[in-house]
């Protein structure tokens, strides 16, 4: 019935193809009066779980014939728009008036950083116009099917440090007397912020473990995700076993992390603020014999003994005193030996 009349034949096609695509019309494609509405939804996400940067990524929009209707500020090139972070741009409207089938390129331009897996997918968009300038607009992926939303994600690719490269300092544990059994030890590693890694075993910044008798143990090694200053403090905990005397050493560790070609590198330091830079950490808990729970502060006991020293010594010259009077004048009455003239 179209032969011999190409522009029926044109119309009727496009009619058919707008019937047949009526259920698919984009979510991200939306027909206004004014014309098209594209959105444009952007993912950053992490394989490693870090927290992904901000960074603002380029597309283009490419007309498959110059003559296509295209959004305000388009060049010859096309129209670029920037999108940071996860995010979406709304771009439009696109207005469509001639009848028609009208077909479009989007892609991410812009892949200069070397940290990020880049979703290079080329979006191909179909709008259809009828003879009564109704729209109807489909997007299609780099497989040619077609979807529902017009997205790219970005995979931010940061390597975390090499946990087996991190140096895990032990804990150290000597007992200094002969108790008759070994008893048991707690050692406690804190993190200055309880979001920093901690190891296996970790609840919510700490982590302890225990060493019966003199032996060592480590805390366990973790990775950065991030660049930064990290610290954390080593300690032993007073769990009161009767008649030792605790060590109270303080170590901290300090783990700077840098980036390195991809990579995050951290160096370490391990700090005693009496000892300053040490390869280890080392806690000796005294035993004596018999005692009870000690608290590790001598400095109050010795304290105790040099006031009694003094006030025995004063007691002591005052008697003396005393003595060389009643000699002198040789009375053991109190009150005339006041009223003697010295």
């Amino acid at each position: 019935m179209y032969k011999g009349n190409p522009g029926r034949k044109f119309f009727a096609t496009a009619l058919l193809l707008v019937c047949l695509t009526a259920l698919f019309v984009l979510p991200a494609l939306a027909e206004e009066t004014e014309g098209v509405m594209l959105t444009v939804q952007q993912i950053i996400t992490s394989r490693w779980g870090c927290v992904v940067p901000n960074d603002t990524f380029s597309y283009r929009l490419t007309p498959e014939l110059v003559t296509n209707p295209m959004p305000d500020g388009s060049t010859a090139e096309g129209f670029v728009f920037d999108i940071t972070g996860t995010d979406h741009v709304v771009i439009g409207p696109i207005a469509f008036t001639r009848v028609g089938i009208y077909s479009y390129e989007l892609r991410l331009i812009s892949t200069g950083l070397s940290d990020y897996t880049f979703d290079e997918g080329v979006y191909t968009l179909e709008v259809y116009v009828d003879r009564t300038l109704a729209i109807a607009a489909v997007a299609y992926n780099k497989d040619g099917n077609k979807v529902g939303e017009i997205e790219f994600e970005h995979f931010y690719d940061m390597l975390p440090s090499d946990p087996e490269a991190m140096v895990d300092p032990p804990v150290m544990k000597t007992i200094s007397g002969n108790p008759s059994k070994d008893s048991v030890f707690t050692f406690q590693l804190k993190a200055d912020d309880p979001s920093f890694p901690m190891p296996e075993g970790s609840d919510n910044g700490v982590k302890t473990i225990t060493i019966t008798g003199s032996g060592q143990k480590e805390f366990g090694t973790w990775s950065y995700y991030e660049a930064g200053t990290y610290s954390y403090t080593i300690s032993e905990i007073n769990t009161g076993e009767a008649g030792y005397t605790y060590d109270t050493t303080i170590y901290t560790i300090t783990d700077v992390v840098t980036v390195v070609n991809g990579q995050l590198i951290l160096e370490t330091r391990l700090v005693s603020g009496d000892m300053g830079e040490v390869p280890a950490m080392t806690f000796t808990n005294v035993y004596r014999a018999g005692g009870g729970p000690w608290t590790g502060d001598d400095s109050r006991i010795m304290l105790y003994i040099i006031l009694l020293c003094v006030s025995a010594t004063a007691v002591a010259a005052y008697l003396i005193h005393q003595a060389s009077i009643k000699r002198r004048n040789g009375t053991t009455d109190p009150e005339q030996i006041e009223s003697i003239p010295s």
